[in-house]
């Protein structure tokens, strides 16, 4: 029964993707750049939904997360009927943004809830395997761009008090190339870093306060 009742919710969401409006009709082009639903709980391609938000991944994650911990949920009537409803879950969840690779292969992700907004969690989809969370769920984090050819990304993470680190990865394998403004302890960090531009797929330009700086990997 559970499980209907959960699969009746998914092609219900299913439908409110196609039915916002965003769906495209057989006569657009068949490479189309991925694109949120009206209402930021879908992302479409064409004609195929590519991810929901109530994807297992992601509601997997945030079941993990602090946000449901014993104590949270103990003690916040909002956070128990979040973490223990899906359809709950699902209305209070959402796509914030999301940034499309130059082939149209990846996208990064922003994801918010309504529970402990505007904190974040950034990710990354691969179309063959799904969503990969790069951050936990805090305020700051931020999947920025993905480097002109595709190669790389760059994301805003590991966030305290308003300063967070810069993080470039490869954009296939997922290594990390590059951390700025990343100690071990976060109470270390005592300036901000702000990206400003790819100078290359292998070269970055930030600032750092009001210092503007070059750096590449």
């Amino acid at each position: 029964m559970k499980k209907l009742l959960l699969l009746t919710i998914s092609v219900l969401l299913l439908s409110a993707c196609v039915n916002k409006g965003m769906y495209i009709t057989e006569n657009d082009v068949e490479e189309t750049a991925p694109v949120l639903s009206e209402d930021q709980k879908c992302i479409l391609a064409g004609h195929e939904i590519l991810l929901t938000i109530d994807d297992d991944s992601i509601f997997t994650f945030f079941m993990n997360s602090f946000l449901c911990d014993e104590s949270n949920v103990g003690s916040n009537s909002e956070w128990e009927a979040f973490c223990s409803d899906r359809e709950v879950f699902m209305s209070k969840t959402k796509f914030a943004s999301i940034v499309v690779s130059p082939d149209k292969t990846k996208i990064g992700l922003n994801i918010e809830s309504d529970v402990l907004a505007p904190d974040t969690v950034s990710g990354i989809y691969f179309k063959d395997s799904g969503v990969h969370m790069l951050t936990g769920y805090y305020l700051g984090n931020d999947f920025i761009s993905f480097s002109p050819n595709g190669t790389n990304f760059i994301y805003q993470g590991n966030c305290w008090e308003g300063m967070c680190g810069l993080f470039i990865k490869d954009s296939e394998t997922l290594e990390e190339k590059l951390n700025i403004n990343a100690p071990e302890y976060l109470d270390e960090r005592t300036v901000k870093a702000k990206f400003v531009k790819w100078v290359s797929d292998n070269e970055v330009e930030y600032m750092i306060d009001a210092e503007a700086k070059r750096e590449g990997f």
